[in-house]
């Protein structure tokens, strides 16, 4: 994630591999005692202060990463889908999540092509829409930067792997418990789990986890004792 962050940030000014990784363990700690993932602010202003990259900027690289996330979750998703069958409930909420992920990116894709095509600020623009545009400028001139940025296609490819990390590590914590399963299966409650906790909750996504962890492990046959100690060992 820090590899990662690092490219998109790359597009306004050079940082650090260390000041990426420093600024996501602060604001993963904050995530841990506070609501609502306040550590994403957290981070944006430890590498704005220490880069001197502008604090929209930096929350706009933040705002590419969940979209970036969005679109592994969906297509991993659908990878999933083809070797487990997902209950039905869950599998069109996986439709309609992927619907959306798809139309968002659609919207940003259109709009660096259209912020590149187009000045954020025209001379001939009407005065309602200079205005409106001069309070965005920092945010749509983020959006056209990233968008066609190197970087950003980098960031891109660096996306896959941190659910594969995740995934393995899932696995390899339920062999080492006996739960049984197989890595595919493992997959797919890794990602109800991710699925289930995107949505800012309780700090450190506590019961969350624990909930869609067992959700996950009982529709694939685990007994439900069983799956909730096995939830409790993989949140520790």
């Amino acid at each position: 994630q820090g590899v990662r962050w690092r490219l998109l940030l790359s597009s306004f000014a050079r940082v650090r591999l260390s000041q990426t990784v420093r600024a996501i363990y602060a604001g993963l700690f904050a995530n841990e005692i506070l609501p609502l993932r306040s550590g994403e602010l957290l981070r944006t202003f430890l590498i704005s202060r220490d880069t001197r990259i502008s604090f929209t900027r930096v929350l706009t690289t933040i705002g590419v990463e969940r979209l970036m996330d969005g679109v592994v979750l969906a297509t991993a998703l659908g990878v999933v889908s083809f070797y487990v069958t997902l209950p039905g409930k869950f599998a069109r909420a996986a439709d309609v999540f992927g619907a959306v992920i798809v139309v968002l990116s659609l919207l940003f894709m259109a709009g660096v092509i259209y912020l590149n095509r187009y000045p954020v600020l025209s001379e001939g623009a009407h005065p309602l829409r200079r205005r409106i545009r001069r309070k965005l400028a920092p945010l749509l001139e983020g959006v056209r930067v990233l968008g066609t940025a190197p970087g950003f296609y980098l960031a891109a490819a660096t996306s896959p792997f941190i659910p594969t990390f995740q995934i393995l590590a899932l696995w390899a914590m339920s062999r080492a418990y006996g739960v049984g399963l197989e890595i595919w299966p493992m997959a797919a409650v890794l990602l109800i789990i991710n699925f289930g906790v995107a949505l800012p909750n309780a700090p450190a996504n506590v019961g969350s986890y624990q909930f869609f962890c067992v959700l996950g492990l009982t529709l694939f046959g685990v007994e439900k004792t069983r799956a909730a100690g096995f939830s409790i060992v993989a949140y520790l």
